[in-house]
């Protein structure tokens, strides 16, 4: 089974996102029902790391991301040996050519 590890970046993704949907949209209990769906889904990694596709970009990327759809978000993660590393958790209406390294 994989080590799940979200970077600086990705646990401020998800800090933006509650603050957000909790603050600016004023639904604090969609955002804690959306946190949970994402906790749920970036779980299941640790047991099925390859489950979803590699993220194709038009630039090159230092690593082979993947992508996981939640909901409107996309999850960006790579695989290192048994760890998964979550890097971004951006929006789906985001444009996709700013990577999941921007």
């Amino acid at each position: 089974m994989h080590t799940l590890v979200y970077t600086p970046l990705a646990e401020k993704d998800l800090r933006a996102i509650n603050s957000y949907i909790a603050f600016d949209l004023k639904a604090p209990q969609t955002a804690r029902k959306l946190l949970g769906r994402f906790e749920t889904s970036i779980k299941h990694l640790r047991r099925f790391p390859f489950a979803y596709p590699l993220y194709r970009s038009s630039y090159p990327l230092e690593d082979e991301f993947r992508l996981m759809p939640v909901d409107n978000y996309l999850v960006f993660y790579v695989v290192l040996d048994a760890t998964v590393e979550i890097r971004r958790i951006i929006y789906a209406g985001r444009d996709r050519e700013a990577g999941p390294s921007r």
